[in-house]
């Protein structure tokens, strides 16, 4: 996004104010990028410029595969975010039960407390 010539920055940004109505938005991240930090912030600036700063966020790191799993737990743990392998499902529970919690705080809560009876 950073790079992107203006007019294509322009249309980008029309298809993301799309997303105005949203009551969540998933920001995916490529954890395995050694610029992630820096494609973070280009995001969080780009959606808080074209007024989508307000709409709650999940920072999704993907490709937890293709590092330590020592870095990604630290990582996930200094930016608050649901780490993630898009080629294996099984990574999903986490993001899931994240946007369950979000989207429907308390009624998540309450199933699990039903289930410990």
């Amino acid at each position: 996004i950073k790079n992107m010539p203006e007019e294509l920055k322009k249309a980008f940004k029309t298809t993301l104010e799309e997303m105005v109505d949203a009551d969540i938005l998933l920001h995916m991240v490529d954890i395995s990028s050694p610029l992630f930090e820096k494609h973070i912030e280009t995001v969080d600036k780009l959606l808080d410029e074209i007024g989508l700063a307000r709409i709650p966020r999940v920072l999704v790191f993907n490709k937890m595969d293709l590092e330590e799993p020592e870095i990604v737990r630290n990582l996930s743990l200094r930016f608050d975010a649901v780490p993630i392998s898009a080629t294996d499902t099984a990574t999903f529970s986490s993001l899931i039960k994240t946007l369950q919690e979000k989207l429907w705080p308390g009624e998540v809560e309450e199933k699990e407390a039903v289930g410990k009876v």
